[in-house]
């Protein structure tokens, strides 16, 4: 899912553990989440479907969507992920361009690294069986590429964050305006967390609606004051200026210009009335 850091346990060791000398735990190291959304063929599927994978790698998500960037590569991986669905008890070959392409994926051992799997057109959890065949895909390439380790997962200075949300959304062909699913990716770790808070409730997400309904039409509508309440985090994170990707779930392409700079304009004007309404100048 979205980038988050695990916390350190260094503060209760020294608090809630003095006395207990070598058996206090270590720290739990901080980890780095990264996600995108993928055309990648699935367990049954005869072609490449759109999913969302969030892996506990820094990593991760970006080597994956270099692979599936590559037309030769990721036709390579679409074909390959038949033939082992297809007859598991075979062990096809991987061509040299896919082998080649994954070393990334394998080096911060990234098969083992996937933590969630979605459907991209939905926003719902995979299959299990989806989730373990990609698991299990990953890791037959890279088994074949030589193995995996020796890196660091591109260690923990984690700065971004992404997930998938059901958000109002502008129809490029129509200009009506609909909740749909997006990938909205930051470059900030708290936004991605933040917003998916505030879009777990059905209320914000009406509210929300509502209003980028009205701005729609040029009009300058009131903001709930439970929504208000709820961007507080969103607005101090500053995230309507440091959303960097968008793209349509349904498809995985990127979302067009004009619904990009419509959430950062209703992100924006939504923060202007919290600021407001805090006192802050803006």
């Amino acid at each position: 899912m979205q980038v988050l850091i695990v916390a350190s346990l260094a503060a209760a060791a020294s608090l809630g553990l003095q006395g207990c000398g070598d058996d206090a735990p270590a720290p739990v190291p901080p980890t780095c989440m990264s996600a995108d959304v993928y055309n990648l063929a699935g367990k049954g599927a005869e072609e490449g479907q759109v999913v969302y994978l969030a892996f506990s790698q820094k990593t991760c998500a970006d080597a994956l969507l270099k692979v599936t960037s590559s037309p030769l590569a990721a036709n390579a991986l679409v074909l390959l992920s038949i033939l082992l669905n297809s007859d598991p008890s075979k062990e096809p070959a991987v061509a040299a361009v896919l082998l080649d392409a994954v070393k990334p994926l394998c080096v911060d051992s990234c098969p083992k690294s996937l933590v969630e799997c979605k459907e991209a057109s939905t926003n719902t959890e995979c299959d299990p069986s989806k989730k373990a065949g990609y698991v299990n895909l990953f890791e037959y390439i890279c088994r074949k590429a030589g193995g995996e380790g020796g890196g660091n997962g591109g260690g923990t200075d984690c700065t971004s964050s992404a997930d998938l949300y059901k958000f109002p959304s502008v129809d490029a062909k129509t200009g009506a305006l609909s909740n749909q699913v997006i990938f909205l990716k930051f470059g900030v770790e708290e936004c991605a967390r933040d917003l998916s808070t505030l879009v777990s409730s059905d209320a914000s997400v009406l509210a929300l609606l509502t209003v980028a309904t009205a701005l729609a039409k040029q009009e300058e509508p009131e903001v709930p004051a439970a929504l208000l309440a709820s961007f507080k985090p969103l607005c101090s994170a500053k995230c309507a200026q440091n959303l960097v990707q968008c793209k349509v779930g349904q498809t995985g392409d990127a979302c067009e210009q004009v619904q990009q700079t419509g959430y950062v304009g209703l992100f924006g004007y939504i923060c202007v009335r919290v600021n407001k309404g805090s006192g802050l100048i803006v």
